[in-house]
């Protein structure tokens, strides 16, 4: 796509327009921060104030954006002779980036009773916008189900605090899904969120090899057909006869109480392996689709291994002179018990 005939990017900093050269956007999955580097053609703009500014690129595909792709706040500089490149990241970096507060827990102190939200929004209020309002809790919702802080105990981060209490919604064991924190732009400010990634049963955008898809690769692992466990201090071993038999054993961790508890999640983990594959497609269309939306992929003339419903696990875009290009990481695997429970 050539940038001008549909997209016509714009770069703001500390709400001053910017030229630049090349924009790159990652986010490269579940909890992380997301990076946005931009190359400015003019060195002399580091003279300003320029760590801890606000970065907002608009993508304007179509028309103009009414909110920004991207707010962050800007952590690197490279300058060379010719040209400035600055890096930002996301709001989610005031949870876990280098000046972050970490909370070392225990039974003295601690934040028991404290729901993940609540927590959030103490963190926000009292670190973050401790000096100036940086990010909003407008859209800060509880989670569900709830999750409390109650017994927990150790050294983190705030994001590692919510990384590790919510890792899925198994409120309904027949339809796990990750439960996320991300960030949602309100047109003046960006704001915390949580919210929970769509089933592979939703509908999605479609994408083919004639609409929509420039390219695509993938890798497939090879997937063991047995399993071995321990139940009761006892070696159980569960063989999947739908794979060949030249393929070594894999052994699963932990202490089982039952049999069928075993059973149970080496199936799992021989289906969550059989789905799991390293996809990634180069699309034309579909650049504001999110980290956790679902897609259909269809592939009628090549190969069905990478055909169906497909959930988006990272996003690049590259925009540069000669045009923009966006590629997704794919993934429709399943999670297995063992990581939920």
């Amino acid at each position: 796509m050539r940038q001008g005939s549909f997209g016509n990017a714009r770069v703001y900093l500390d709400n001053k327009e910017i030229p630049y050269t090349n924009i790159s956007y990652n986010h490269s999955g579940r909890n992380t921060a997301a990076k946005m580097i931009v190359s400015i053609p003019d060195p002399q703009i580091q003279n300003s104030k320029i760590f801890g500014a606000t970065l907002k690129v608009f993508l304007n595909l179509g028309a103009n954006d009414n909110v920004p792709f991207f707010r962050g706040t800007i952590h690197q500089m490279s300058p060379t002779e010719t040209n400035l490149k600055i890096t930002a990241f996301d709001a989610l970096n005031y949870l876990a980036g280098d000046n972050t507060t970490t909370f070392n827990l225990t039974d003295k102190d601690n934040f028991d009773g404290m729901t993940v939200a609540q927590f959030l929004r103490f963190y926000t209020d009292t670190y973050i916008n401790a000096n100036k309002a940086r990010v909003g809790t407008d859209l800060l919702n509880e989670t569900k189900p709830v999750k409390t802080l109650t017994g927990l105990r150790g050294t983190f981060t705030p994001l590692s605090i919510i990384d590790r209490l919510l890792k899925y919604d198994d409120s309904d064991i027949s339809d796990v899904r990750a439960v996320r924190l991300g960030v949602r732009d309100s047109g003046d400010k960006t704001n915390f969120c949580f919210f929970k990634e769509q089933k592979l049963t939703d509908s999605g955008i479609i994408f083919t090899l004639n609409d929509g898809i420039q390219s695509y690769k993938y890798k497939r692992n090879k997937v063991p057909n047995t399993v071995t466990g321990v139940v009761d201090k006892r070696q159980y071993t569960y063989k999947h006869n739908n794979l060949t038999s030249d393929i070594a054993s894999v052994k699963l961790k932990g202490n089982f109480k039952y049999p069928d508890e075993f059973k149970t999640e080496a199936i799992s983990f021989i289906n969550y392996l059989e789905n799991k594959r390293e996809i990634s497609i180069n699309v034309s269309k579909g650049y504001y689709l999110s980290v956790g939306n679902v897609i259909k992929v269809i592939i009628r003339d090549q190969t069905n291994d990478i055909e169906g419903k497909f959930r988006i696990v990272s996003k690049k875009i590259t925009i540069s002179g000669s045009g923009m290009s966006c590629t997704f990481g794919l993934d429709k695997s399943q999670p297995i018990i063992s990581d939920y429970i």
